[in-house]
C-alpha cells in the first residue's frame, strides 16, 4: 500500500530503488452477445467510460498517495518514446477529463441509438435488463477501489452491475480463458507491469491495441470470436516488425496507432504506478535495477549478492506467486513466473536497464543490411523451414533476405549437464513454425496464442547457416534504423535444450495438457507446467517412452548423433529424479523446487566452470548516470514576432555535462502544444540554448504558456522536467510598458538633476556648462520619446 510504502523506505537500515512500472486499465469485451446487448460493443459507449468516467487523478491523489500518474496510454512522461507522442496525450488530456455528468449524456446517447430503452432508471434491450458482469481484482486493495468506483457510477446510470471479485489465476480463467462472445465478463481492472525500459518500444502498441497479437479479447483462439481493426492490424505490425524506412516514418506508425488505440477504447488506461522496491542496505550489494521494473530485469539477477561473501541464502518477497503456468513456449505470461525464469534462464540478449537499448549477453553478433531498400543474396546451401516434410531443407536459389547477421553463441553445460550444441541453437525456428502455422483444421500441433506471439518472427525468417559449433549465420527480412535493434531481431539462441521442447510436444500434441492459457481453456486440458501440478505425471510418462526409443526429431536427425541423444534423455531422467521437475535451462541460477505449500520456489546458485560470467562482471550497471535540470533562463516576456533566448543548464551524474538530449514545449492554456523542439548545446559545459525565431514567437497570442523542458541523459533514459511560465504581450503592450519605463526613468533622471543643480549652486559653479550638457541628455531621452510614439502610431496602422 502507499502509506505503508513511505513508512517502510525510510526505515534507517533499508534503502529502496523506484521505478514507473506499473500500469492500471480497463479492459472491455466488446464483442456482441446473441440475443443480449453488450453496451461495451459499442465504441461510443466504450469512449463516454474511457474518456469521462474514469477519474484519473482521483486514482493519484486519494488511492496511491501521489505513486503514480494519470495515464491514457501505455507510454508513460518517462518513456524515451513520450516525446514522440506527447502532444497527442496533451490533445487527449485537453478535452477527457471527469465529468459525471457528460458520461452520463454520451452513455444515454449510445444506448438510445442502440435500440435500448430506459425504465424507471433502469436499462433494458429487448424487454430484458441489461447486465454488466465487472471483474474486479479483490487482491490489488488499488484495483478493487477503482472497480467499485467505476461499478457504482454504472449503477448509479441505470445499469445493474454484477462484480464478479477474484485474483489474477481466476482472471486467467474468466477473461483470458473464455470466449468474449460468450459474454462472461464486459470490464476487467486490468494490470501490467513493464519490466525494462525501452529505447524504441516499436512492440508496444502492438502489445495493448493490435489484434494480430493475440493479446485483445478472443485472445488469438480458434473457434473464439475475434476483435478486429484492419487498420491498427497494418500500422502495429508495420512498427513491429521494422516495415518502416526511417525514423520519421516511424514515428508516423507510432502516432497513428495511439491515436486508433484510443478512438477504439477497448482498453483504457488509467494510471500508470510508482513501485518502491526496498532492500537492506546493511546486507545486499550489487542492486542493479531497470528505471522502469526495478529488479524486474535480468540484470538484477545478475549482480545482485550478500555483502557477506560467498555462499549465503537471498529471499525475495513478490506480491502473488502461482498466476500461471511455467513453460517456455506460452506460460510465463504473469510478472511473477516471469521473475523467476529470468534468473534460470539466459537471454540471448537484454535491455541496458538505463538506456532501453539491446545489449548481447550470450552472442555477440556482426551486421550485414541493404535495408530499408535493397536486398541480399541468400546462399542456396542455406536452410529454411519444410513443415510438410518435417524438416530443414536448403533454401535454393533466387531467395533475397534483407539482413545478415553473424552470430556467435557463448556456449555452456545446462543446469542437467550436457554442453550446448548447435541443435539447440536451431531448432527453435522449427519449433515456431510447427506449432505457430496450421496445417490442417485439427492439427494437434497448433497453438493460437503462439501463433500469435511468434507471427512477428516467422514473417521475416529466411533461412540460416550453420558456420561452426557455436556459430550460424541468419538472414531475415528486418530493418531498423538502430542497428542494435537489428541485430538482435531473432537470433540462433535457445536456453532450453531440445530435448525438453521434445518432450514437451509429445505432452501436448497427445492431448494431456497445452501450451497455453486460451488453448487449455478451449480444450479442457491443464495448461503445461514443468514445476508442479498434474504436468508432472504427463511429462514423466512421456520422458519413459521418447527415452527408451532415444528419440530425435526428424528436423534435427541431422544434427543430433544417436549417442548425444542418450546422453541428454539420460540427463533429463536423472534431473527429473533428483529435483522433480523438467525446468531445465542455462542461467545463473537453476530451479530446485517449488514448495507450494509455502507458496516458494527455491532457486540455487549455479556453479559450473563453463558459465560464461562472474560475479561482479555487471557492477557497473548499478549506478546510473541521471541527467538533472538545475536552471532555465527565460525572458520575463517575449513579444510575438521577436527573437527569444532561452538558456538551460544541465548535469549528467551530478556534473555539468553536454551528454544529454534537451527537448521542449510550448502549450497553450487550453492544452494545445504550439511549439516543440530541441534545445541544443552552447560552447559552455552543461548549457543548453533554445532559440525562438521569428516564425516561432508570431505562433503566440497575448497570455501565459506553460514551457516544458526535458532533459535525458545519454546514459540513462530517464527525463528530469522542469516547467516555467512564458508570457507573451502583444507589441503595443509591450511598447507601452517600455513607454511607462522611459518616463519613469525620465522623472527619476529630473530629481536626479534637480538634486545636483542645487548642489552644484551651493559650490557656486558656472551653470551655463551644466545647463548645456543637462539640456544635450533631456534631449537624448525625449528623441527616445518620440521615436517611440511614431513606431506606436505606425504599429496602429498596420493592425
Amino acid at each position: 500500500k502507499p502509506d505503508k510504502a513511505s513508512e517502510v523506505i525510510q526505515a534507517p537500515r533499508i534503502d529502496a530503488v523506484k521505478g514507473a512500472s506499473g500500469y492500471n486499465d480497463l479492459l472491455f469485451n466488446p464483442a456482441p452477445v446473441a440475443g443480449r446487448l453488450n453496451p461495451f460493443s459499442i465504441k461510443e459507449f466504450r469512449q463516454a467510460i474511457n474518456y469521462y468516467l474514469i477519474d484519473r487523478d482521483f486514482v493519484v491523489k486519494e488511492l496511491l498517495k501521489g505513486f503514480g500518474e494519470p495515464a491514457v496510454t501505455s507510454f508513460s512522461p518517462y518513456s524515451p518514446d513520450y516525446s514522440s507522442i506527447s502532444d497527442i496525450i496533451e490533445a487527449f488530456n485537453a478535452k477527457a477529463r471527469y465529468d459525471y455528468n457528460l458520461a452520463e449524456l454520451k452513455i444515454r446517447d449510445a444506448m438510445f441509438k442502440a435500440g435500448a430503452i430506459e425504465k424507471e432508471g433502469r436499462w433494458y434491450y429487448n424487454d430484458s435488463l441489461i447486465e454488466i458482469k465487472f471483474f474486479i481484482r479483490s487482491d490489488d486493495p488499488i484495483r478493487k477501489a477503482i472497480g467499485d468506483k467505476v461499478a457504482s457510477d454504472l449503477e448509479s446510470i441505470g445499469f445493474s452491475v454484477q462484480r464478479i471479485y477474484g485474483d489474477l489465476h481466476k482472471a486467467m480463467a474468466i477473461i483470458y480463458g473464455s470466449d468474449p462472445a460468450a459474454g462472461e465478463w464486459h470490464v476487467y481492472t486490468e494490470g501490467w507491469a513493464t519490466t525494462s525500459i525501452v529505447r524504441y518500444d516499436d512492440s508496444n502498441p502492438a502489445w495493448y491495441y493490435g489484434p494480430w497479437v493475440g493479446n485483445m479479447p478472443g485472445w488469438g483462439e480458434p473457434g473464439y470470436w475475434q476483435y478486429e481493426n484492419p487498420e491498427l492490424d497494418d500500422v502495429t505490425m508495420r512498427l513491429a516488425t521494422g516495415r518502416f524506412e526511417s525514423f520519421d516514418e516511424r514515428v508516423r506508425l507510432l502516432r497513428r496507432s495511439i491515436e486508433l488505440g484510443l478512438d477504439e477504447s477497448v482498453r483504457s488506461f488509467i494510471v500508470n504506478t510508482f513501485d518502491a522496491f526496498p532492500y537492506s542496505k546493511e546486507r545486499v550489494e550489487g542492486f542493479i535495477y531497470d528505471l522502469f521494473g526495478g529488479p524486474w530485469t535480468p540484470w538484477f539477477y545478475r549482480g545482485v549478492k550478500l555483502k557477506d561473501g560467498l555462499g549465503g541464502t537471498l529471499r525475495l518477497g513478490q506480491k502473488l506467486m502461482y498466476q500461471g503456468a511455467y513453460n517456455p513456449v506460452a506460460g510465463f505470461q504473469d510478472l511473477y513466473s516471469v521473475n523467476v525464469v529470468r534468473a534460470v534462464s539466459d537471454p540471448g540478449a537484454a535491455l541496458h536497464p538505463h538506456t532501453g537499448i539491446p545489449i548481447p549477453y550470450r552472442y555477440t553478433y556482426k551486421v550485414e543490411t541493404a535495408g530499408p531498400h535493397g536486398k541480399l543474396s541468400v546462399p542456396p546451401d542455406a536452410f529454411t523451414v519444410d513443415l510438410e516434410n518435417g524438416v530443414f531443407k536448403p533454401v535454393g536459389r533466387g531467395v533475397n533476405a534483407t539482413t545478415k547477421t553473424i552470430f556467435k553463441v557463448k556456449m555452456s553445460r545446462f543446469h542437467h549437464g550436457p554442453q550446448m550444441a548447435v541443435a539447440d541453437l536451431i531448432y527453435p525456428f522449427y519449433f515456431m513454425f510447427e506449432w505457430g502455422v496450421r496445417q490442417y483444421p485439427e492439427d494437434p500441433k497448433f497453438d493460437g496464442e503462439y501463433s500469435r506471439l511468434t507471427e512477428d518472427a516467422r514473417s521475416t525468417f529466411v533461412a540460416f547457416r550453420i558456420l561452426g559449433d557455436d556459430t550460424v549465420e541468419l538472414y531475415y527480412n528486418y530493418w531498423h534504423p538502430d542497428e542494435a535493434y537489428t541485430g538482435t531481431w531473432i537470433s540462433p539462441y535457445s536456453p532450453y535444450p531440445w530435448e525438453l521442447y521434445a518432450l514437451m510436444e509429445d505432452v501436448v500434441a497427445h492431448g494431456r495438457a497445452a501450451f497455453s492459457k486460451s488453448a487449455s481453456a478451449a480444450k479442457g486440458v491443464e495448461w503445461l507446467d514443468l514445476t508442479k501440478g498434474p504436468s508432472l505425471e504427463a511429462l514423466k510418462e512421456s520422458l519413459e517412452k521418447m527415452s527408451s526409443e532415444n528419440y530425435i526429431p526428424e528436423a534435427l536427425k541431422s544434427y543430433v548423433p544417436p549417442s548425444e541423444a542418450r546422453v541428454r534423455w539420460s540427463a533429463l531422467k536423472e534431473w527429473f529424479r533428483k529435483y522433480g521437475n523438467f525446468l531445465v535451462s542455462n542461467g545463473p541460477y537453476y530451479f530446485y523446487k517449488a514448495d507450494t505449500a509455502a507458496r516458494q520456489d527455491v532457486l540455487r546458485a549455479f556453479r559450473d566452470s563453463s558459465y560464461p560470467y562472474s560475479p561482479g562482471d555487471f557492477d557497473q550497471l548499478a549506478s546510473p548516470r541521471f541527467a538533472d535540470i538545475l536552471r532555465v533562463n527565460v525572458p520575463e516576456r517575449i513579444v510575438p514576432g521577436g527573437e527569444v533566448l532561452i538558456r538551460v543548464g544541465v548535469a549528467v551524474g551530478g556534473r555539468p555535462s553536454n551528454e544529454a538530449e534537451v527537448s521542449y514545449l510550448i502549450i497553450n492554456p487550453g492544452g494545445e502544444i504550439l511549439l516543440k523542439g530541441r534545445a541544443e548545446p552552447s560552447h559552455d559545459l552543461g548549457e543548453f540554448e533554445i532559440r525562438l525565431n521569428y516564425s516561432d514567437t508570431s505562433k503566440l497570442e497575448t497570455g501565459s504558456y506553460l514551457f516544458k523542458i526535458m532533459a535525458v541523459s545519454l546514459y540513462a533514459a530517464r527525463p528530469s522536467t522542469a516547467t516555467r511560465t512564458l508570457t507573451v504581450l502583444s507589441p503595443y503592450l509591450a511598447l507601452s510598458e517600455e513607454l511607462i519605463r522611459l518616463r519613469r526613468d525620465i522623472s527619476s533622471l529630473e530629481e536626479e538633476v534637480s538634486a545636483r543643480m542645487d548642489t552644484l549652486a551651493l559650490l557656486s559653479a558656472p551653470r551655463t556648462l551644466v545647463y548645456a550638457a543637462l539640456g544635450l541628455s533631456l534631449s537624448s531621452l525625449f528623441i527616445s520619446i518620440i521615436g517611440i510614439s511614431i513606431l506606436l502610431r505606425r504599429m496602429k496602422k498596420q493592425r
